[in-house]
């Protein structure tokens, strides 16, 4: 098991490894001059610092601030009725209800910017970055069509974020490009070369408890034979 064990996790530090050196030896850039350079110039890896905001920032007549995504969901107070089991002392089982009331989601509407620029560079969002909203506010509907069982729950992302932009620049053009917001290029680095012997303990860790219930359930099975 342990010679399997060396046989599996080579390519897995193998691969951290690659990939820490191909991170390490990225170009690092930092303003709008250089980051069209490395285009040019077909610099290969990069690591650029800066901030990613969107040109098409999305506007609703229900919150003040315009944003880069909004998420809205309309939430109606709802009650639920369960079925449950309960057995007494004696054995003896019955079946009871319980009754209770939770906000349910009904209906989301998305609203979504389109196109970001980054170091003077213009991107389609969908291509470097990902959306991850949070709760922004919650409005309820107490006069109107709807009764104050209803509410709307707004979540938002602002409509610039400062971060790191990695990728390849080949061919005058800029490819894989990923935006990741609140890292720096320096703790990018740093993590890629704390994952090279991460991914190994975690394996070895794994692969220990799995010979050793190996080595108890062989024991096991050996001694019900003998009986």
């Amino acid at each position: 098991m342990f010679g399997i064990g060396i046989w599996i996790s080579s390519p897995i530090l193998s691969n951290a490894t690659k990939k820490y050196e191909d991170i390490a030896s990225s170009v690092v850039v930092s303003d709008t001059e250089k980051f069209g350079y490395i285009k040019r110039t077909n610099a290969g890896n990069f690591i650029a610092e800066g901030t990613l905001s969107v040109i098409d920032t999305t506007k609703i007549d229900d919150l003040a601030k315009p944003y880069s995504y909004i998420k809205k969901d309309k939430e109606e107070y709802r009650m639920h009725t369960q079925t449950y089991t309960v057995t007494d002392g004696k054995g003896h089982t019955s079946v009871r209800t319980r009754t209770y009331w939770s906000w349910d989601v009904v209906k989301t509407w998305k609203y979504k910017s389109e196109r970001g620029k980054f170091l003077g560079e213009e991107f389609r969002m969908e291509d470097v970055f990902k959306y991850h909203s949070k709760k922004d506010t919650v409005i309820k509907a107490k006069t109107g069509f709807f009764d104050h069982d209803t509410r709307y729950v707004y979540y938002t992302c602002p409509p610039s974020f400062d971060g790191i932009m990695v990728g390849n620049a080949d061919n005058k053009e800029y490819n894989g490009c990923k935006f990741i917001d609140g890292k720096t290029a320096d703790e990018y680095v740093k993590k890629a070369e704390g994952n090279i012997n991460a991914g190994s303990i975690v394996f070895w860790v794994l692969w220990i408890m799995l010979t050793a219930g190996v080595i108890v359930g062989f024991y096991a099975l050996e001694n019900k034979w003998l009986y």
